[in-house]
């Protein structure tokens, strides 16, 4: 029998015969009330009671589709009756989409709609107030039909079907008095989408069955065809041979079922050979997989790149060009991409590879986004501790503290007023002090600084980015990887005997000179560290310390004094001996004139440091400086207290906006920037790319790191800057006033974007009280809707680049009220919390229905960073579920695991294989033996193959055992056998007592003839010699020592040689109880999997979370954006040098141009630009949900806000067109091109030119020609503003008190507030007359 669920099943069946009017009548009808009938029926013949051992989900067979549906199947007939209704359902769509207008039309008449409908079109007086009663009559009908009859009981209908449906209803039943409901036209074109939707869900099935086996890895790796095994087998031969292998397998399977129970030896042969043959079919089936993405125009070769689509191909998308967009859209290697995505990447567009569902990998700036959820968390403790500590109210409502404003507005005048800020920096300079006289709520909230700091201070110290001893060591090890990777490649390069050889191995001389220097350094400040005995229990506390340059201004003379006495008790610096090349100690002189000098010009570096915030500049406290000779003061924090910003909750901000991207960056890619471009430069100088272009790409590239880890401005002072900086500030509290209004639209990007029960559910769930806390919660710790918090909100419409701990506060909190007052900061929070609550939804559902999902749902699954795998991880993460079925995640249960339960199931299970020497234990024997305990992939007995491993390594020749790692992790384990045998025998031989053997080992420690580690090793087999009683014993037990160090890690603050102690120790204890220790280890292993498998999941899920809500209630992103909206310009060096501009130094190739006017008229563009990528591409690539809703709702929306911020007298004046067209422009639908038209427009005008619009539509406002204007107006907001400002003083000045004073007025901070603007006007209006 044919599958009808095959794809070319539905090319063959739909043919051009046209249906008979019975046909298209019983269709009409059935569609209407069948699955109502159908659903009663079966209800009365099944009953609703599930048969004992049913499981509906395993007899879905190739309805896997309708899994919702028919999961309420109770047995087998059931399941059966349902599966024939729903073909009946579909064979009725076809009917319909297939029918003449006429017979639908005509069939229309017996619609049951349409004959309930008619009474509600009685006559009454008027034309149009009967089609208008008609219409409204019927679309209530249609859409009771919907929701009650047709969508609870149909598994074929679709939103969209039903939109259509009762959108048409309302529109047809009005023009046509209910004698015809919607017209079947109509519905046709919703059933035949409906049919195409299941062709391309049976072609994508198809696909994911001949992709079976295939891992995205081998995806984006795919050879061009013409490399692969089968490109010479046409299409035909891979069906024939694909259903060969397959008959053959599976007559073969047969044939081994008949001999089951008879012991025949040939049984397993059999069903290898088929498994072997299944194995051959499947190796084909990829190869027509392949083929079949190829033809459809997915570029297996190029998987980073923009997915493709009209737009995103056209000349307007590239207009909008933006680093990010130049590389994907580039023809540069895919590694170059690859490196951007996963540095920059925002999931606001689909990429290639998402069409495969395959997962966009988690970017830098996406984890160090989510990151802000660590220090909200620590927030919302702190308020409930300060209240409890205070006697203060706990009133917060969308994050604005109630009982903290009355505290603050009583402090202003009293100036002791136990306010939030208050107590915590109180708290947090209590912790810098290490003061203990703490009350209970403080040192609460000083447990819960030390847990952020510590998990900073670890993470930074693993990859390096901080001065303590494990940090030095950890970049010691990359640096000695990196310049070892470096030498093979330099010899590699040099190889090739071409130029590009010769040029790539000068770029590898240069790196290995940095890279040989910074190790130089790293070491000397360990050694410099180590013997300062500068022990842990007289380090500071770790807190990151950013200077108060405005309490160092004003205290300087305290601040000049405890510089000088630091530095007359601590004169050591360290330098690089010229000669040696060694960093050495020098001491410097006490002399009084010296120490001023150098006090002095360490204020000075203090106080014109321009970027403060870089974590090179940064210190952690004593003892944890970035570079321990000096480069700033390394002085203890508790010493400087006064001078330092204490506020915990702004170290924590911008801990995560300006150091966490740095972490993120190096844990990703194992190195800083410099060496990641490296590595991209040298594979486009192997591409054979131009200078030219290596050039554009690291421009783009650094530029955009800048962005992410928050450094693009490295002039901030200049005056350009603060004149650019108080213009935007200045017209964002002008014209900003109604801003909350124009956000009303986002609510249409939501329904855009999901579907429509789930937007429900999530709007139910907002506003239950017992539902709420949950949701939202789940949303802010993924660092989104926290805008009010962080006083963020203006960053959605307004391009902001300072980020700076020592802004004004008065400034931000005047900001933070104006957002709150505009109505921006509520309805962003609002929306973001409803997006938020249904994005988890979503991610939660689509994952656990994963394998019957769309290919769209499985692209946005992808596009956000989650595929087959993760997805299943999430499904089996103990989320819970609301009474209406929204999925609640939960995430902190996520991580929540019970070692002690593992312990008690691990008992249960643990058995221990049964013992074998090690030397005559294979590969394969070794690793069941030791696998489940221990994190090893291979143990390698081979003495040849061990001695080849140990032979450049004396210790290890020594001890006669090796390791290998893998990204820092045991990976392989090498042992030989002999040579520890011999250590042994050795051993055993010797005469001499355990005292005098004791005595003979500390004399050869102190004589230098063996190292710590052997001296610690030798002790441990003295003193444990009551287990070795042979050398394979004493085999055993290296190898068990070398096991223990994949499962233990090295302390902080442990030597080596305590840590080697340790380890000999761990591995005598498992042989003195081998099941004991062995339960143990191989919980504790499971409790490691789990534990960071979890982890990995909560961050893959907040991630995608965060980039859903992100670029659904939109702001720009760093990949959103042009360059120039920062005020940087980058000149090529051919036309720069023409005007004496220099190449900059980081950036080869431009000269680099820096100047915060030129960023002035993007000063409100974040949105709109953000719009481009994440609502019209969107669009284009197919990934919104709800396309006719969506722009629906965002058109009525939009409609709603221009009428409510438009004046009575304005409205009644505008036409028809312009409410449209400025509707269509606030919708931002096409925010960014609709702008370019009224600018342009504007522009006209002002030069004196015509309406470009031909008067079709009118401007925005009345503009009389001007060219002041029109230079103003492409300048951007802030120079508008200040014209409007001059033009008043300068009327006021010139006797026009009246008109020049309105003019300043309404141009002055809060005056265009929606609920003042009126009065403002009105009032100035008067002052004019």
């Amino acid at each position: 029998m044919e599958n009808e669920y095959n794809p070319l099943f539905f090319e063959r069946d739909i043919v051009s015969e046209r249906p008979t009017f019975g046909q298209t009548l019983g269709a009409s009808v059935g569609y209407s009330l069948d699955p109502l009938f159908e659903t009663v029926g079966q209800t009365l013949e099944f009953g609703i009671q599930r048969q004992s051992g049913y499981n509906a989900m395993e007899d879905l067979g190739d309805y896997s589709m309708y899994a919702s549906t028919l999961g309420r199947a109770v047995n087998t007939m059931h399941m059966a009756s349902m599966k024939r209704a729903i073909d009946e359902s579909r064979e009725r769509r076809e009917i319909l989409a297939q029918s003449t207008l006429g017979a639908q039309l005509v069939a229309g008449i017996f619609d049951p709609i349409n004959l309930i409908a008619l009474p509600f079109g009685g006559p009454v007086v008027g034309i149009g107030k009967s089609a208008l009663r008609v219409g409204a009559g019927t679309a209530a009908l249609q859409t009771g039909i919907e929701v009650g009859l047709v969508q609870p009981f149909d598994a074929l209908q679709t939103a969209e079907e039903s939109a259509m449906n009762i959108g048409m209803a309302a529109i047809f039943g009005a023009g046509f008095g209910a004698a015809f409901g919607a017209p079947m036209t109509a519905k046709a074109r919703a059933y035949a989408r409906t049919q195409q939707g299941i062709k391309e869900e049976m072609a994508m099935l198809a696909r994911i069955e001949n992709l079976d086996g295939i891992t995205p890895d081998q995806l984006l790796n795919l050879p061009q065809r013409s490399e692969r095994p089968l490109f010479n087998v046409s299409d035909d031969d891979l069906n024939t041979t694909i259903k060969s292998f397959e008959r053959t397998a599976s007559k073969t399977e047969q044939e081994a079922n008949s001999y089951q129970g008879q012991g025949r030896p040939e049984t397993g042969n059999l069903l290898a050979r088929a498994e072997e043959l299944r194995g051959m079919a499947r190796s084909y089936r990829n190869e027509k997989a392949f083929r079949e993405l190829e033809d459809m125009g997915i570029d297996l070769a190029d998987p980073y790149k923009i997915m493709d689509s009209a737009f995103t191909n056209s000349v307007f998308y590239k207009a909008v060009s933006t680093p990010v967009k130049r590389i994907l859209q580039s023809d540069y290697p895919t590694f170059i991409k690859e490196m951007t995505v996963k540095a920059f990447s925002d999931s606001g567009v689909a990429l290639a590879l998402n069409s495969l569902a395959v997962a966009t990998p988690n970017s830098v700036a996406q984890k160090a986004a989510v990151s802000n959820g660590r220090w909200v968390a620590a927030h919302d403790q702190f308020m409930r501790l300060w209240a409890s500590d205070t006697n203060a109210p706990i009133a917060t409502r969308l994050d604005i503290n109630l009982g903290d404003l009355g505290r603050r507005a009583k402090d202003i005048v009293t100036g002791n007023e136990d306010t939030y800020k208050k107590w915590l920096k109180n708290v947090s300079e209590k912790r810098i002090a290490e003061d203990t006289n703490l009350t209970p709520n403080e040192a609460k909230a000083v447990e819960i600084m030390n847990d952020y700091f510590s998990t900073a201070e670890k993470k930074l110290s693993e990859v390096g980015l901080i001065g303590n001893a494990k940090g030095l060591k950890a970049r010691i090890e990359n640096l000695e990887a990196e310049i070892s990777q470096l030498k093979t490649q330099r010899e590699n390069a040099r190889m090739k005997r071409t130029p590009r050889g010769a040029y790539e191995a000068r770029l590898v001389d240069d790196r290995l000179t940095k890279l040989s220097n910074d190790i130089a350094e790293d070491r000397t400040s360990l050694t410099a560290l180590e013997g300062s005995q500068l022990k842990s229990e007289t380090q500071d506390i770790f807190f990151p310390r950013f200077w108060d340059t405005s309490a160092i201004k004003k205290n300087r003379k305290e601040f000049y004094d405890t510089l000088y006495r630091w530095y007359q008790e601590n004169p050591y610096i360290y330098e690089k001996n010229p000669r040696t090349l060694e960093f050495e100690r020098i001491t410097l002189s006490k002399n009084p004139e010296n120490l001023d000098k150098r006090v002095n010009s360490t204020i000075a570096k203090i106080l014109n440091e321009t970027d403060p915030l870089n974590v090179d500049n940064i210190g952690f406290g004593y003892g944890r400086s970035k570079h321990f000779r000096h480069r700033q003061v390394d002085i203890p924090n508790k010493l400087v207290t006064k001078f330092i910003i204490t506020d915990p909750l702004a170290a924590m901000q911008t801990y995560a906006a300006r150091i966490e991207p740095r972490y993120e960056y190096r844990r990703t890619f194992g190195k800083d920037v410099d060496g990641v471009l490296f590595d991209m430069e040298t594979e486009m100088i192997r591409k054979n790319f131009s200078e030219e272009s290596i050039n554009k790409m690291r421009k783009d590239y650094m530029h955009m790191y800048d962005r992410v880890s928050g450094s693009v401005l490295r002039n901030p002072d200049a005056i350009n800057q603060k004149i650019a900086f108080v213009l935007k500030e200045a017209a964002q509290f002008s014209y900003m006033g109604s801003a909350g209004l124009a956000a009303l639209p986002d609510f249409g990007r939501i329904v855009m974007e999901y579907d429509l029960d789930n937007v429900i559910k999530g709007t139910q769930a907002l506003m239950d009280k017992n539902m709420v806390n949950m949701t939202v919660d789940e949303v802010r710790l993924a660092g989104e809707a926290i805008d009010i918090l962080r006083g963020t909100s203006h960053m959605r419409l307004v391009e902001d680049l300072s980020n700076n701990i020592n802004s004004s506060e008065l400034l931000t909190n005047a900001r933070n009220a104006f957002y709150i007052l505009n109505g921006l900061a509520p309805m962003t929070t609002i929306a973001k919390q409803l997006s938020g609550i249904i994005d988890a939804h979503t991610i939660i559902d689509y994952s656990i229905r994963y394998k019957s999902i769309t290919p769209q749902e499985k692209t946005w699954l992808a596009r956000y960073g989650i595929d087959q795998k993760t997805a299943a991880k999430i499904a089996k993460s103990p989320w819970e579920k609301s009474t209406n079925n929204l999925y609640m995640a939960n995430t902190r249960e996520w991580t929540n695991i019970s070692l002690d339960k593992i312990i008690a199931e691990t008992r249960k299970t643990y058995k221990k294989v049964k013992a074998k020497l090690i030397s005559k234990s294979t590969e394969k024997e070794l690793l069941t033996r030791y696998s489940q305990e221990f994190f090893v992939d291979r143990i390698i007995t081979d003495p040849k193959v061990a001695r080849s491993i140990m032979d450049s390594n004396d210790l290890e020749n020594a001890l006669g055992i090796a390791m290998n790692y893998t990204d820092g992790v045991p990976s392989t384990i090498y042992v030989d056998p002999i040579r520890v045998k011999s250590v042994y025998d050795n051993f055993k031989s010797s005469p001499r007592t355990k005292d005098e053997m004791v005595k003979r080992l500390d004399d050869l420690l102190k004589e230098g003839t063996i190292s710590e580690e052997i001296h610690v090793h030798r002790n441990q087999l003295i003193k444990n010699a009551d287990l070795i009683d042979s050398a394979d014993d004493y085999v055993e037990f290296i190898l068990l020592h070398e096991l223990h160090h994949t499962t233990h890690r090295r302390k902080i603050d442990e030597t080596i040689t305590q840590y080697e102690q340790r380890i000999d120790e761990l591995a005598y204890a498992y042989m003195r109880n081998e099941k004991e220790e062995g339960i143990k280890l191989a919980a504790n292993k499971k409790y490691d999997i789990q534990f960071r498998e979890a982890e990995e999941t909560v961050s893959q899920f907040r991630v995608a979370l965060n980039s859903g809500v992100l670029n659904t209630i939109m702001s720009g992103t760093p990949a959103d954006k042009p360059i120039i909206t920062d005020g940087v310009a980058y000149l090529p060096m051919t036309v720069a040098k023409q005007f004496g501009f220099t190449e900059d130094p980081k950036i080869k190739g431009y000269a680099r141009i820096e100047n915060g006017l030129m960023g002035l008229p993007f000063q409100f563009y974040s949105y709109t630009l953000a719009n481009v990528n994440k609502t019209m591409a969107s669009f284009a690539q197919g990934q919104v949900k709800n396309r006719t809703l969506g722009i629906a709702t965002s058109l009525g929306l939009a409609y709603l806000s221009l009428k409510l911020r438009t004046p009575d007298f304005v409205w009644e004046e505008m036409s028809a067109q312009d409410r449209f067209a400025r509707s269509f422009d606030m919708s931002g639908l096409m925010a960014l091109y609709s702008d370019l038209m009224y600018t342009g427009m504007h522009t006209s005008l002002a030069l004196g030119g015509p309406n470009i619009t031909g008067g079709i539509l009118s401007p925005k406002f009345p503009q009389e020609p001007s060219t002041l204007d029109a230079v103003t107006g492409l300048a951007g907001a802030g120079p508008s503003w200040a014209t409007d400002v001059g033009r008043g003083m300068y009327q006021f000045a010139n006797g026009e008190y009246g008109e020049g004073a309105k003019q300043i007025a309404r141009n002055a901070p809060f005056a265009r507030l929606w609920f003042l603007k009126d009065d403002v006007n009105q009032i100035t209006r008067a002052w004019a007359q």
